[in-house]
């Protein structure tokens, strides 16, 4: 979701602030309770029109170039960010380490 879009979420459905009852309440109902009738198995076509909605996020937003965000049309692109899965559990846990702190003065 983009920053503007979550700003005007949160103001007109949140007013009073956005916390884990709300975030399961989310999750519940739009991850766990998805039903057969929220997928659709894709061909080669489907999964090009989906990869394509990319494109005004990435090239023209993030300014990626063109050849940048074609790279990602290849598995071997997705399989070599497996490298830095180690990498973004660091930056996670240290984040989480840092959060902790404010975490346990919210209770």
């Amino acid at each position: 979701m983009y920053h503007s879009q979550a700003v005007k979420v949160l103001d007109e459905s949140y007013a009073r602030g956005f916390d884990m009852i709300d975030a399961a309440e989310i999750a519940g109902r739009y991850l766990y309770g998805a039903t057969f009738d929220n997928l659709e198995e894709l061909d080669h076509f489907g999964r090009q029109r989906i990869f394509n909605l990319g494109y005004y996020t990435w090239v023209e937003q993030q300014g990626i170039s063109l050849d940048a965000f074609d790279e990602r049309r290849s598995p071997s692109f997705w399989d070599g960010l497996m490298e830095m899965v180690p990498v973004w559990d660091r930056l996670i846990e240290n984040f989480n380490n840092r959060l902790a702190p404010i975490k346990s003065r919210a209770h």
